[in-house]
Formats: structure tokens, sequence, C-alpha cells
């Protein structure tokens, strides 16, 4: 069974995070929801894996009314480390002309390690719009932001 470690971020102006996956038996999960409705966020994520250890880390980014949210997760793998698997993957939703920059970094000064990212960045287009209104649906984004603070 994966090890499932949950962090919610509201309207914060720093973030700081070292995640310090434990081992291979269990992966270690890591769901970060990051939710700005104003002003500057910056995030650094720090993933460091021990060896012979399991990660998966998601990073939801929400962004509304000209915030600005930089977030940076970086891997860092040094040489005695191998047996490492890792994923991170960024999904972001910025409305209302806010602007999110989100990116991977990853160290890796070891071959012996499986190591993936994704990023996804993306609003609803009009015809999304169009297909929620015609169902009784017109505040879209606080929809889209309820559903990532109650998501279990």
């Amino acid at each position: 069974m994966d090890k499932l470690h949950k962090k919610l971020f509201l309207n914060e102006e720093e973030i700081s995070l070292d995640l310090l996956p434990e081992n291979i038996e269990q992966a270690d999960v890591y769901d970060i929801t990051i939710i700005q409705s104003e002003g500057k966020c910056t995030a650094r994520i720090n993933l460091e894996p021990v060896k012979d250890s399991l990660s998966k880390v998601f990073i939801k980014i929400f962004a509304e009314n000209n915030a600005l949210v930089d977030c940076v997760c970086t891997l860092n793998v040094g040489k005695e480390c191998s047996g490492i698997d890792t994923d991170v993957q960024f999904r972001s939703w910025p409305f209302d002309r806010s602007r999110i920059q989100a990116r991977p970094e990853m160290f890796i000064k070891n071959g012996n390690i499986i190591a993936a990212h994704g990023n996804a960045l993306g609003t609803l287009s009009d015809e999304d719009k169009y297909y929620l209104n015609s169902r009784g649906i017109t505040n879209f984004k606080e929809m889209i932001k309820r559903s990532l603070i109650d998501e279990e």
C-alpha cells in the first residue's frame, strides 16, 4: 500500500518543502495543492530520495485574479543512490490573467535510477464553458477550486 502525504496551501507567499521518500517497499506519494487567489507565491519543493526508494509527486496549482505562482520541484540524486524510481507531475489551472510557472528540475549523478516528469497547463475552452453553462454551471472556476480543496 502507498504512503500518502497530502498538503494544501491557500494564498501563501512562500512555500518550502523537503520530501524524503523512505524505501521501495511502499511508494511515498506526495499530493501537493497550491491555490492562489491573490498576490505572488514562490514554492520550492526539494525531493531527496534514499537508495531503493519509490516516490510519486503530484503538484496541482490553481491561480486566479492576476495571481502569480512560481513553483520548482527539484530532484537531487547523489552517486551513492541507486534503485530509485520517481515521478514528478504538475497540473496547473490559471484563470483571470494569472500566471503559473511550474517546472521540474532534475540533478541526477547516478544512471541506475528511473526518473519521469510531466507538466500540463490548461484552462477551459469557450466550448467547455458553453457546455457547462448549458448544464447550469456558471461558476466553473469555483467548481474546479472546490474539487481541489475537497479532494480526498
